[in-house]
């Protein structure tokens, strides 16, 4: 079986999509708005999965992170000898949810894996370990420009989703009297947990290293924005606070915002822990 083609450098995987006829076995994917913008690419089709197809119709096939559905596009590239390339959600995803049908304004895209997957190499890894003099980490007018982006992104509070107003001068959380530790839930089968390496059980875990680590802190318990909108399940509830110490947040407030007000995060591979980071709050 012959394998998958790829690229040597990000640089090329976007030479690659430029102008591509894009294949993929996904129906939601080949309607998701703005996605050929967003590639970069001269159309996107779906590959009805019953109907044979000619691998001369395509230039590239692309499938959604590492949702099980995929395989069928992996094998198809495989066979055929064409590029194969992963797309998920942008760190800036949108203003409302996914879940409520908002259209993403930005994707990642990944012909190596997907950065949610410990198993295996993503192109940001490739990207970020680059130590080489050609390596785009080394040019000091792009870490300049990063700079200025995250100090951006900081002052106006941009985060995945934004549906939560900027909260200029205001408290999300109130006077504060005890340091505060943030602890991030996410949805029940989320597959970053999964391909994480982690497991429902690892939020218990966590929870329970945050009470050890900080036994006097304010402990805050983040609910998911789509569990806040009652579209999918998390991992706590009101069932798991034990003290006046500890709360639940099942609000959509503005994260960078929330973040102001936190001594220190604790994830399991939510992109909120990232975005802590960014806001300099330990994690």
């Amino acid at each position: 079986m012959a394998t998958s083609v790829q690229t040597s450098s990000a640089a090329e995987l976007r030479n690659l999509l430029d102008g591509a006829r894009v294949g993929t076995f996904s129906r939601k994917l080949s309607r998701l708005e703005h996605l050929p913008a967003l590639l970069g690419a001269a159309s996107v089709h779906w590959l009805i999965p019953w109907l044979p197809h000619s691998a001369e119709s395509i230039d590239i096939v692309i499938g959604w992170g590492c949702k099980r559905n995929t395989r069928a596009g992996r094998s198809f590239a495989s066979r055929h000898g064409l590029p194969y390339v992963g797309i998920e959600d942008g760190f800036f995803r949108s203003v409302g949810l996914g879940v409520d049908g908002d259209p993403p304004l930005s994707v990642v895209i990944d012909d190596l894996g997907i950065y949610y997957d410990a198993r295996h190499p993503s192109r940001l890894e490739h990207i970020l370990n680059d130590d080489s003099p050609t390596s785009p980490l080394a040019a000091p007018l792009l870490l300049e420009r990063a700079d200025r982006l995250i100090a951006t992104v900081v002052a106006e509070q941009i985060s995945k989703y934004n549906n939560s107003a900027p909260l200029a001068g205001q408290s999300v959380l109130g006077p504060q009297t005890r340091p505060r530790v943030l602890i991030v839930d996410q949805t029940a089968g989320d597959l970053s947990i999964e391909y994480g390496l982690a497991q429902a059980e690892t939020f218990t875990e966590m929870l329970a290293a945050a009470r050890r680590d900080h036994p006097n802190a304010e402990i805050i318990i983040k609910t998911h924005p789509d569990v806040v909108s009652g579209k999918k399940r998390g991992h706590f509830s009101k069932t798991d606070l034990r003290s006046p110490r500890e709360r639940l947040l099942a609000s959509s407030e503005n994260p960078i915002a929330l973040l102001g007000e936190i001594d220190c995060v604790y994830v399991v591979s939510s992109q909120l822990g990232f975005e802590a980071l960014v806001c300099g709050v330990p994690v």
